[in-house]
């Protein structure tokens, strides 16, 4: 390469040396043909005939050299004879390389289109790929018709489309690069949710096209990156729709199994229409589901579900009212037998128990209701319960006056009215509330009853027949007991 430079500044001193002397001596010098030579020379240079035909070009070289001493000794025969041997041999040179340089110019065209791709130009610089695929299809052609000059300079245009291509392609890479990260998100967001066997294995092929996709991106080869990063949202797209479809499901068949629990209810005939409804519109979520319309079969779903709860609050509504028909009947029976005012309070606070447990059923207060209702219910019965008790009291004091002998009950009230011993019975057994509407006709006050026995009494909803109690003067107001067995558990824990 350097004894080429030294031969071209060699040649661009000899030129004008020979314009010098064509023009001052009036040399008849081969002057255009030195020049042709020279010219011949160049061209030979620009298809690389240095590496392809080094002893022609190397000739050609020398021979103009020879042509310059030839003029100096004013021999211009001779040097216009060397000239002309340059020019054939410089073009032979030219010839001779031309083909082979032509085929290095294509191949590095080809490397660049291929570089272009393999950064997905196709997709980030879609124009100028295109084109340099366009010029170098044309410039095979060339070659192959054997249009070498043609050909080098397509493939050239070729190049250069290649590379703006791949140039803009770079700049696109931090798209992938997001893409990797978003779907790597979206991954970590699916595995929270209840997945199936069939989105999980989902998941996993979806994590091995990201894994793949990043190992791509490093090696920039951002074409197969962008096929994985497809595959991959394939991959979480497919799981997406098989854990919401699977959700879906469980919610269909759970809501069916609860329309079928409905069903066989009592009182399912009240609710027959919201039931069937219910099923239609499940029917209608799972037709919805199979053809992956989820947003139609959530709402369907969703139908069901307010439609069973509507029947759910009906029922329980019913069954309430039914309690507190029933807990009034019972009232207006004891307010007839009561006729000396004896249970007046416990039937007023009865009373007052169900209005309560009206208003709040009407505010949609279900279970507070229901247990106001029970409880009225528990203390209207006990009222009916002593009242039975009295009746029957009073029929056998009068036996036992005529055959001189007393009962049980009869002679402990007698001998220490300050006592009670509590009784099993096959019905009503005794409890707390019943023996204080019993002893002081009012069964809130029960809580006296324990504080005043509470050595033998370890819980208030746990007595046993046998137990002595004390009964203590009827309070003015219904003691505080929980703090009592507040302490009373305090002072457990400390023994």
């Amino acid at each position: 390469m350097k004894s080429q430079n030294r031969t071209k500044r060699l040649f661009s001193v000899i030129i004008p040396c020979i314009l010098f002397f064509a023009v001052s001596c009036q040399l008849d010098v081969p002057v255009k043909e030195m020049v042709s030579a020279r010219q011949s020379i160049d061209k030979a240079y620009t298809v690389r005939a240095g590496t392809y035909s080094p002893d022609k070009l190397k000739e050609a070289e020398s021979l103009l050299l020879q042509s310059h001493e030839f003029m100096k000794k004013e021999d211009d025969g001779e040097a216009k004879n060397a000239a002309l041997k340059s020019i054939k041999a410089s073009t032979e040179a030219f010839n001779k390389s031309l083909p082979p340089y032509s085929a290095e110019i294509l191949k590095k065209a080809e490397d660049k289109y291929i570089s272009a791709d393999k950064v997905y130009s196709e997709k980030f610089s879609p124009s100028e790929f295109t084109q340099a695929g366009d010029k170098l299809k044309q410039a095979r052609d060339a070659r192959e018709n054997k249009e070498y000059l043609k050909s080098i300079e397509i493939a050239e245009e070729s190049y250069t489309f290649a590379s703006r291509a791949e140039r803009q392609s770079l700049q696109n890479g931090s798209i992938l690069e997001t893409e990797l990260q978003t779907l790597d998100k979206d991954i970590s967001s699916l595995r929270n949710e209840k997945a199936a066997p069939a989105s999980e294995k989902m998941l996993n092929s979806a994590e091995d096209d990201i894994s793949a996709g990043k190992s791509s991106f490093a090696s920039g080869d951002y074409r197969q990156a962008y096929v994985k990063i497809e595959s991959a949202k394939k991959n979480i797209g497919d799981a997406r729709i098989s854990i919401k479809k699977n959700k879906i499901t469980e919610d269909i068949t759970s809501l069916r199994n609860r329309v079928k629990t409905a069903q066989k209810d009592s009182s399912a005939s009240k609710i027959k229409d919201d039931l069937d409804k219910a099923i239609l519109a499940l029917n209608s979520a799972e037709s919805s589901a199979e053809q992956n319309n989820f947003d139609d079969a959530e709402m369907s779903v969703d139908e069901a579900r307010k439609l069973l709860e509507q029947s759910d609050a009906r029922v329980r509504s019913n069954a309430i009212l039914e309690k507190i028909a029933a807990a009034e009947k019972k009232i207006k029976a004891a307010v007839k037998e009561d006729k000396e005012n004896k249970y007046e309070n416990s039937i007023t606070s009865s009373n007052k128990l169900l209005i309560e447990s009206r208003e709040l059923l009407n505010a949609g207060e279900y279970e507070k209701s229901s247990t106001g209702a029970k409880e009225a219910d528990t203390i209207i019965s006990a009222v009916l319960n002593s009242l039975d008790e009295d009746r029957k009291s009073v029929i056998v004091s009068n036996e036992t006056k005529k055959d001189t002998g007393k009962t049980e009950e009869a002679e402990q009230k007698k001998t220490d009215d300050k006592t009670y011993t509590v009784k099993w019975r096959k019905k009503n057994t005794d409890c707390l509330w019943r023996i204080a509407l019993k002893v002081y006709n009012d069964a809130k006050m029960w809580p006296a009853i324990y504080i005043a026995n509470k050595d033998q009494i370890k819980d208030p909803d746990l007595i046993f027949p046998g137990q002595k109690f004390t009964i203590p003067p009827k309070p003015a107001k219904r003691p505080d007991y929980k703090k009592d067995v507040k302490n009373k558990a305090v002072r457990e824990e400390m023994k």
